[in-house]
């Protein structure tokens, strides 16, 4: 009496970027979905090696590299993994990719001045003789240009990969040390802008504004505003504790990720102000399963909200290919312990010896930003799929294929012969769909925004696990399909299961709720077996199969009236029980 339930599977919230869990539960409901698995980077819940926790104007630049700049090494590796895969490039894209690559890995820290709508009449510099601690600060100096409105200089914390990033769930307190040489008041303040993430309906971004002088305009329904104290001549230091003054507002609580960071000095009239600037430091105070417990606590909340089920699992991300860890009880990896040294294998035996499952991510994810075309994407996927089959895709359950728009220069036809040559491989691993959402407002009407429908007798993490280790799931895009499907046999084996039967064998398809002017297409052994146009909301459609001792593997597609896909089956396995293993799960 179970059903399928709608979920995404891969999904980053409150821990980067700008997605909120209340972002997306809100979406799901609109949808009519019934769970999410919130799957944030492990390694941003823990603490990190290359995390950015201060910054001190020293070096000589106001916007300052890192000592280290791997820019160059790490495009120079990338494109020689290319050649080791065969790929050649012409020099056009070679060096197209090469400057891609070289603008990603460039590693950077620092302030850097942005354009504003206003801008004020304004000088920023280093300066070595009014430092809080070290040799070097930040000194900026405005003048109003005698109009009545602010104007403004704004200079931005920038880091490459958000590497200061952190969720509020883990006690967050910025500091930065402030002390103006000019008087404040009604016509000259500073203001401390932190941006924290979306939040329903409207996914404006919602901010903290820490103010010295004085706070008229600032608050808004997307802004709260905090005073503080500066004293010409006296340094002092700006303490923003994110976490607590969070909660004085309705602007998401905890379920914010703190990222980006500006100082602003804003005049207006002909009043003048100068500022100096130094030690800015960021300091979470919870992390690893201490930070996820809390998430845990928070989802919990907002479920009684929106009636969406949440798992907070892990996206294990430090550890060589980037995994799902689809377990809300395993702990999270502590990197720091290790020496920040974990690999591949070593993550998979830690899931394992938790008794939880993996999926494989983005199986070519290796490849963003890099131009290829179709010869070298037929090069590089005929060598994936040796390296996968010669693996047994690593112990994997899971594995993403529904990406219905492509991911990471190939398309959807590429993820499914992946999935479909290691079925034929007798290797059973099921296929979902995901979006890998980073933010609330893509990935959800449009876009690579596929949902798992995976089959429970009940909402329950174990009764999932279960499923997807069957491959009794299918993926569909959800902003598009509304019904319900039937996939098996007409002697009751079901979508997932491996059958060792000789003889005709007739498969079933079955939709309701399915759009007119679609196309239901067969697929067997990786090719198209029969098309067959949709001319009702309900339809049934059968295809026989002779199985002949070898692996086969038969599976369903829905496309509507624009070709787009809209649904995927996993497959029905046949194959000789003497010769190929059949797990217990799937029999």
């Amino acid at each position: 009496m179970g059903r399928y339930y709608a979920m995404h599977m891969h999904m980053h919230s409150c821990y980067e970027g700008k997605a909120s869990m209340k972002g997306h539960m809100y979406q799901a409901k609109r949808l009519g979905m019934d769970a999410i698995w919130f799957t944030d980077h492990d390694s941003r819940m823990g603490r990190r090696a290359n995390a950015v926790e201060n910054f001190d104007f020293e070096g000589g630049g106001l916007f300052l590299p890192d000592a280290k700049d791997k820019s160059q090494e790490k495009a120079v590796r990338l494109l020689h993994h290319a050649r080791e895969m065969g790929v050649v490039q012409t020099r056009e894209d070679r060096n197209a990719s090469f400057k891609a690559l070289q603008e990603h890995a460039a590693a950077y820290t620092g302030f850097v001045r942005v354009d504003v709508e206003e801008p004020a009449q304004a000088y920023v510099e280093l300066t070595d003789d009014c430092c809080h601690s070290g040799q070097h600060c930040m000194r900026i100096s405005t003048v109003g240009s005698g109009e009545p409105i602010w104007q403004s200089l704004r200079m931005e914390f920038m880091s490459n990969a958000g590497r200061q990033a952190y969720s509020l769930l883990s006690e967050l307190n910025l500091g930065l040390w402030v002390m103006p040489e000019s008087q404040l008041g009604g016509d000259a303040r500073i203001l401390l802008d932190v941006t924290l993430s979306q939040q329903p309906p409207d996914w404006h971004r919602k901010h903290l504004v820490y103010v010295a002088g004085s706070p008229q305009g600032i608050e808004d329904e997307d802004t709260g505003v905090v005073e503080f104290s500066a004293v010409p001549g006296e340094w002092r230091e700006a303490v923003m504790n994110l976490t607590q003054d969070i909660e004085r507002f309705d602007l998401g609580g905890v379920d914010n990720a703190f990222i980006d960071f500006a100082v602003v000095l804003q005049v207006r009239g002909d009043a003048k102000l100068s500022c100096c600037f130094d030690d800015f430091s960021i300091r979470p105070l919870l992390f690893g399963d201490d930070v996820r417990s809390r998430q845990r606590q928070e989802a919990l909340r907002l479920s009684e909200e929106y009636g969406i089920r949440p798992f907070v699992a892990t996206e294990i991300s430090s550890a060589g290919r980037h995994k799902l860890c689809l377990s809300t009880r395993v702990p999270i990896i502590d990197y720091q312990a290790h020496g920040y040294h974990v690999t591949h294998e070593e993550a998979i035996e830690w899931v394992e010896r938790h008794g939880g499952i993996f999926s494989l991510n983005h199986p070519f994810d290796k490849w963003k930003r890099v131009q290829i075309s179709a010869e070298n994407r037929r090069i590089i996927l005929e060598k994936y799929i040796r390296e996968y089959i010669e693996a047994r895709c690593w112990g994997a359950a899971m594995l993403e294929v529904g990406f219905p728009l492509g991911k990471h220069s190939f398309e959807l036809c590429d993820y499914l012969e992946l999935w479909d040559r290691i079925g034929m491989a007798g290797i059973f691993i099921t296929g979902y769909g995901c979006s890998d959402n980073h933010a609330n407002d893509t990935n959800w009407l449009e876009g690579n925004n596929f949902a798992a429908y995976i089959y429970g007798e009940a909402l329950e993490e174990d009764e999932l696990v279960h499923s997807m280790k069957a491959g009794n799931l299918f993926m569909a895009d959800p902003a598009r399909f509304k019904g319900e499907i039937r996939f098996g046999t007409q002697a009751g084996a079901r979508m997932g299961q491996v059958i060792s039967e000789r003889g005709e064998v007739c498969l079933f398809f079955e939709g309701k709720g399915v759009g007119k002017d679609w196309l239901l297409r067969w697929v067997v052994d990786g090719k198209p077996a029969r098309l067959t146009g949709v001319s009702t909301e309900n339809l049934r459609d059968t295809l026989c199969f002779v199985p002949d001792g070898k692996t086969h593997l038969v599976r369903v597609e829905l496309y509507d009236a624009s070709r787009r896909c809209i649904l995927l089956t996993n497959p029905i396995y046949f194959v000789d029980s003497s010769k190929v293993d059949i797990p217990p799960e799937r029999m």
